[in-house]
């Protein structure tokens, strides 16, 4: 398992509006793409450096369980690799618990809190740009 680089960090917020505002308003962070999910979550990627912040607002019924009463937090971590099923082989013989994910961005695992000392990395083969 290679990790190439960092690829984005994740943020939960309790309003993306208020987000935008002070990341893009103030800060003058550039837009990157806006993502909704099936599930109702809300994403808006901004460009940092190589990087990238991914801010997220989650569909009510969920928000105080990522967001613990705070308005914002660090849900996750995000990684390059080269080899998604290599990764996930490497994480399973660590006892590393994971979960696969598909989005626009590209295919990825996630880690499992429980089996990753609460720390949600998310190991990501991003898509082809173009």
């Amino acid at each position: 398992m290679k990790v190439k680089r960092l690829h984005h960090v994740g943020i939960a917020v309790a309003d993306l509006a208020a987000a935008h505002e002070v990341l893009s308003g103030k800060l003058q962070l550039p837009v990157v793409r806006d993502f909704t999910a099936s599930n109702g979550n809300v994403a808006r990627f901004y460009g940092v450096g190589d990087g990238e912040f991914e801010v997220v607002q989650y569909p009510l019924a969920e928000a105080p369980k990522r967001l613990e009463g705070a308005p914002a937090r660090i849900d996750h971590i995000a990684v390059e690799i080269d080899d998604l099923d290599a990764t996930k082989a490497a994480l399973d013989a660590l006892g590393i618990g994971t979960i696969r994910q598909s989005a626009p961005t590209g295919e990825s695992v996630r880690t499992d809190k429980v089996t990753s000392a609460g720390i949600a990395i998310q190991f990501i083969k991003p898509a082809a740009r173009g």
